[in-house]
Formats: structure tokens, sequence, C-alpha cells
């Protein structure tokens, strides 16, 4: 009887080993698509991995114990001969509980590469709309002071002021473009 029940604790145990491949190759792929273009679609599918295996974690654990139990305390049922084997079980029921800890990590080691990539192209996006503002403010300074009501504004009495006003504003903003594709800023 305990040979049986020793056989369908392997059976049990070893049955995670798919489950285990599934994980490392759904894992992989979660990393290599937050690298690539992180969604908020790919967020809840690495948060709803990490969930999982932190579910199947609680249960390994909870096996782990029973079999512990098992190979450390004598039982009426179970003879001195299959300790070895429920030894063995315990062996690989450890393994399984390592590799669920390795993929927990690996899932937030994935959730940290997404995070770093939606960052990172925040950063990008900032970067632009301050290159952008950064050309407009001065722009809007010579429009807004060329806008006002005033009688005695340089090259206001001049015919073609206005066209003066939009070539220096073309001018500056030429100028700073060329000064940031220097600096290597987009």
């Amino acid at each position: 009887m305990d040979f049986f029940f020793h056989k369908i604790l392997d059976l049990e145990v070893d049955n995670y080993a798919p489950l285990l491949e599934e994980f490392d190759d759904h894992i992989a792929h979660l990393e290599s698509k937050a690298i690539k273009k992180p969604t908020a679609e790919l967020l809840s599918d690495i948060l709803g991995a990490k969930k999982q295996i932190i579910r199947i974690r609680r249960k390994v654990n909870q096996q782990k114990e029973k079999i512990s139990f098992l190979t450390k305390n004598d039982y009426k049922l179970i003879s001195q001969k299959t300790i070895p084997y429920f030894r063995d079980v315990y062996d690989h029921i450890m393994r399984v509980n390592d590799s669920l800890d390795n993929y927990r990590e690996d899932a937030t080691s994935a959730f940290e590469v997404y995070m770093s990539t939606v960052s990172n192209n925040m950063n990008e996006v900032m970067k632009t709309l301050s290159i952008i503002a950064t050309i407009a403010l001065p722009l809007s300074v010579v429009s807004g002071i060329y806008g006002t009501n005033f009688i005695n504004l340089p090259g206001s009495s001049y015919f073609g002021g206005f066209w003066v006003m939009i070539g220096l504003m073309t001018v500056m903003m030429l100028s700073m473009l060329y000064y940031f594709w220097r600096k290597h800023w987009f």
C-alpha cells in the first residue's frame, strides 16, 4: 500500500514538469515583448503570470510540508523500505519549489523590464516635448511683443517689418534645431 501511495505522490509531483516548462517559455516571451513594445495588456499578462506562480507555489509549499512529514516521521502504514522513495519525491518537490521561486523572480524581472521600457519611452516623449517648448518659447515672446498695440516698435513703420520679424523667428528656430541636433538631443 505504501508503494502505491508513493507512486501517486510521485506522479502528482512529476505533473508539475510540463507546467514549469510552460512558465519558462511564457515568461521569456513576456520579457521579450516588454523590451520590444510594452502595452497595458502586456502588463496585465505579466502580473497575471506572477499571481499564477504565487498561487501554484503556495500549493507546492503545502505539499512539500506534507511530504516532509512523511520522510521524517514514523507511520504505521509506511515501511522503512519506502522512506528513501518518499525522500526522492521530496527532492523533486523541492526542485519544483525552487523553479517556481526562479520563475517568480523572472516575472518580477519582466515587470521591471516593462517599467524601464515604459519609462524610457516616456523620457523620449518628454525630451521631444521639451524641445518643442524650448523652440516655441522665444517665438512666442517675439510674436507677443510685436502683437502689442504700441506705436514705437522696431520695424513697425517699415513696410517689410512683418517679414523681417518672421525671418528672425525662422532663423531663431533653425538655430535652435541645429543646436539640438549637434547635441544629439533628437
